[in-house]
């Protein structure tokens, strides 16, 4: 049984200029600190909905090489907003197994939760490490 099936999530299209992907992204900006100027990059967007309310967004990309790039990732604060991260990120290993995709995803590397989480799911895959320095 799959996250979605156990607390009725569904995956729904949205449309790279929605109302939904605005408030996801803007609501990222804002928390960050990042300047309000910046765009997503996805340009297939899947929302993980329960009844009318959307609790986690995705967005896409698909690379030259055939590769699927999870380039945008948010989640709204709060339970349902973690359980649809973990049920979108099911969703997404369940795609690219099925369809023998190879898949790229990134998280920021003080984003704890989000980051055990891809490795709950998808097994201790990461391949890059990124160095920061103040």
């Amino acid at each position: 049984m799959t996250l979605c099936d156990k607390y009725g999530l569904k995956p729904v299209i949205l449309a790279p200029d929605s109302p939904i992907v605005k408030l996801f992204f803007t609501r990222h900006l804002e928390e960050l600190g990042y300047p309000m100027d910046i765009q997503p990059q996805g340009q297939l967007w899947i929302g993980m909905s329960k009844g009318e309310r959307v609790y986690a967004i995705f967005g896409c990309v698909m690379e030259p090489n055939g590769r699927l790039n999870v380039s945008d990732f948010y989640a709204w604060p709060g339970r349902w907003g973690k359980i649809a991260a973990y049920a979108a990120i099911e969703e997404i290993k369940i795609y690219v197994d099925n369809n023998a995709i190879p898949l790229t995803c990134m998280s920021r590397w003080d984003n704890e939760p989000m980051n055990r989480a891809i490795e709950r799911v998808f097994g201790k895959v990461a391949s890059h490490v990124v160095f920061r320095y103040n």
